[in-house]
Formats: structure tokens, C-alpha cells, sequence
């Protein structure tokens, strides 16, 4: 069973790499999408007989140090014990993905969520890798881990077993 923790702790924690390196990569991207079509806009607006000797703000292209990003830097989806226990058992981390790109997802209260505008430069999912999973899993009738006798003390279904479970957990 610890081995399998381990394997469950180590997946989580490479999903959230994976998910936040494809975040990074799209969020480069639409730059250099951008920059690029500024550049080009600028160099059509001025003829090259007609370029300026002396720099204006018309043809200093924008500084990448200075670009602002819009994003979430904290979130939990189900996965994490916290959010699970306070009423999230919807949101996965795809959803996640899902909503920072701009896509509808379920809200745990049972309506429909989206961005207005754009979608997000970058988004953190950041679920706590202890008992990451194990909440939604115990829970489930249906998986092997409900089955085992420490299920017993991680199934929660009102407010007052979620508050037992959660303070039972910091002394494993």
C-alpha cells in the first residue's frame, strides 16, 4: 500500500509539471505571436523611405520585461483533501487545465463556470501532495482502496465527519 501511495504522491506531482511546463509553453507562444504581429504592423505603417532617423515609441517594439501576465497562482481541485473535504469532489486537475483555458467546467455546486475574456497566462494547481486522491478514492464504493479498513476513518458525507477526518489526518 505505501508503494502504491508513493507511485499515486510521485504521478500527482508530475502531472502538476507537465501541467504547468504546457502553461508556460502556450503562454511564450502567444507572446511571440503578439510581438510578431506588432513588429509587422509597425514596419507596414512605416515606408522605409519614409523611416525616422531618430527613435519614437511608434517603432521601439515592447519590452518583454515589462509584459503583464494574468493568472491563478493557488488553486485545489478534488484531489487535494482540503478542497475535497469542503464540498470540491467535482474539479480534477484536467478541469483545471480546462477552465484556465477558457472552457466551461462544472462548479462543485452543480452550475457551469467560465473565464470571462481571455484565458489565463498561467495557472498553478497547487494539491497537496499528502493524501493527494486518497479522499475521493475512500469514498468511492466502487475502488479497491474503500474496501481497506482505513477507508473506515477517511468517508465523510456532512460537514461534521469532513471536520473529523480532517483533524484526524494531521496525526498520521
Amino acid at each position: 500500500m505505501k508503494r502504491r501511495s508513493l507511485i499515486v504522491t510521485l504521478s500527482v506531482a508530475m502531472l502538476a509539471v507537465a501541467l504547468g511546463a504546457v502553461l508556460v509553453t502556450a503562454a511564450r507562444a502567444r507572446k511571440l505571436k503578439e510581438r510578431a504581429a506588432n513588429q509587422n504592423a509597425i514596419t507596414a505603417a512605416v515606408a522605409p523611405e519614409a523611416a525616422p532617423t531618430a527613435i519614437t515609441a511608434q517603432t521601439v517594439p515592447s519590452n518583454p520585461d515589462r509584459d503583464c501576465f494574468f493568472g491563478q497562482t493557488h488553486s485545489h481541485t478534488s484531489w487535494s483533501v482540503d478542497a475535497y473535504l469542503i464540498g470540491n469532489h467535482l474539479t480534477t486537475p484536467e478541469d483545471a487545465y480546462k477552465y484556465s483555458l477558457g472552457q466551461p467546467i462544472k462548479h462543485p455546486a452543480g452550475f457551469e463556470v467560465k473565464l470571462k475574456g481571455r484565458p489565463l497566462d498561467f495557472h498553478g494547481v497547487t494539491d497537496h501532495s499528502e493524501y493527494a486522491g486518497v479522499i475521493p478514492l475512500a469514498n468511492d464504493p466502487t475502488s479497491d482502496l474503500s474496501k481497506q479498513p482505513i477507508a473506515a476513518r477517511l468517508k465523510a458525507n456532512t460537514p461534521e465527519e469532513f471536520n473529523k477526518v480532517f483533524q484526524w489526518i494531521p496525526q498520521r
